[in-house]
């Protein structure tokens, strides 16, 4: 952590990918989230916060990354918003 946050130059550029599939109470929410602007081997965590019609949320943290794994969470419902750091609690670059 340290050496990629302080010893590397560049603030990384953050997308979030997303893709929901299936219907109630059966939903798949595929999730990944990649890194441009740093060095390849450069890994943070971010916060993606997942907003479901009730106005109840879930936060889940995902390793991002340039080759970053997608991950699939089971829903019982599909999301209203899936966001990436709402509360910019990362250091990231806008994603253009």
């Amino acid at each position: 952590f340290f050496d990629s946050w302080v010893n590397n130059t560049g603030v990384p550029k953050i997308q979030l990918i997303s893709d929901v599939k299936g219907v109630a109470p059966n939903v798949r929410l595929t999730v990944q989230a990649r890194t441009s602007g740093v060095e390849e081997q450069f890994s943070t965590f971010v916060p993606v916060v997942i907003q479901m019609s009730r106005g109840q949320s879930r936060t889940v943290w995902l390793e991002a990354s340039s080759d970053a794994e997608p991950v699939t969470l089971r829903l019982r419902d599909r999301p209203v918003r899936v966001l990436l750091d709402p509360d910019n609690s990362v250091l990231t670059q806008p994603w253009k």
